[in-house]
């Protein structure tokens, strides 16, 4: 009997330290990834050589949108997104996908709100994109409907 509880305790022990040593440092990582870096709006201008590029394309700039992960937060703050965008005065407008986030989530509004945003966006040779994994999650169908309402 002593050996039985022995043993358990021991086993209880190992899996306990096995928690801490592989689960409690993820969790400033799973923070920062659920908490801060959402709210964190990116800017970056890259300059791409190209060999054998048309001369008329020099210069040609295009805006990389990418994982809006749309939420009630991001939601309020499309209107300053759109001013960073439109400032470039990008010659066209990449959406590279998860504009949304899965509908079970409570603070996801629904995609109609884009469509203004969408809307707001310029660029000489206009805006396009593609569906990404959280995207099709939501409803393909219903992010493509929000696509096309929004230009």
């Amino acid at each position: 009997m002593k050996t039985s509880l022995r043993r358990r305790l021991r086993l209880c022990w190992k899996r306990n330290f096995a928690f801490v040593c592989f689960a409690v440092p993820l969790l400033p990582a799973g923070f920062w990834a659920l908490c801060i870096e959402p709210s964190l709006l990116r800017e970056c201008d890259r300059t791409v050589a190209v060999a054998g590029l048309a001369p008329e394309l020099d210069g040609f700039t295009i805006a990389v949108v990418s994982d809006l992960h749309l939420n009630r937060l991001r939601q309020k703050k499309l209107p300053d997104y759109a001013e960073s965008i439109n400032r470039r005065n990008p010659d066209l407008i990449v959406l590279l996908g998860d504009l949304v986030n899965s509908p079970s989530r409570a603070d996801a509004p629904h995609p109609s709100v884009l469509v203004p945003w969408l809307r707001s966006l310029h660029a000489r040779y206009g805006v396009c994109g593609v569906l990404g994994n959280h995207d099709a999650g939501f409803g393909a169908e219903q992010i493509i409907r929000t696509l096309e309402a929004g230009g």
